[in-house]
């Protein structure tokens, strides 16, 4: 005698699992990464809770799990900037200006003032310095998560250093 159970229950059970064993293995990565783009871990959290709702039937037959995960929350960022008609940012040195979450992962003065400038950043250079930095993607990894050429995020780069270096440089 066979099992009652059919095909397309299988093909479900895979998924679920697959998905169950993604959210365990990446949430705490995914939300870190998104609240370094976002810069508030409350909206953070939201983009990738979205994500793995948006994804829980697609994940099976992925081969890099998280590279796939980690573009989808790049992706729900923009999307998320996109539909934010007012977003309401904290004047420079005020107090509690900064995430608490990201508050407690920075260390002293100089991480703080960093931190400020880089969430000041155009989207696109702000992308590709969390992806380079703090995920610690190579140029090419960065392209291929943003759809753009590795010179394109060669150019953030430079232009993101320069924008901090300057801005780094006047608060002293």
């Amino acid at each position: 005698m066979g099992s009652n159970v059919g095909v397309g229950e299988v093909d479900v059970k895979l998924a679920k699992a697959g998905w169950e064993s993604a959210f365990r293995d990446h949430h705490a990565d995914l939300v870190r990464l998104a609240t370094f783009l976002t810069g508030d871990h409350h909206a953070a959290d939201e983009v990738v809770a979205t994500v793995f709702v948006r994804t829980h039937d697609k994940l099976v037959g992925v081969a890099d799990v998280r590279a796939f995960l980690r573009r989808a929350v790049v992706n729900g960022v923009r999307d998320a900037h996109r539909r934010r008609v007012v977003r309401i940012r904290p004047m420079p040195g005020a107090q509690g200006s900064t995430d608490p979450v990201i508050e407690g992962a920075l260390i002293g003065d100089q991480q703080r003032r960093v931190w400020r400038v880089v969430q000041g950043l155009p989207t696109r250079q702000r992308e590709c310095v969390v992806l380079r930095f703090y995920e610690d993607l190579t140029e090419a990894s960065i392209a291929e998560i943003l759809g753009i050429s590795r010179t394109a995020v060669n150019t953030n780069l430079d232009r993101a250093r320069r924008r901090l270096a300057a801005e780094l440089e006047g608060e002293r």
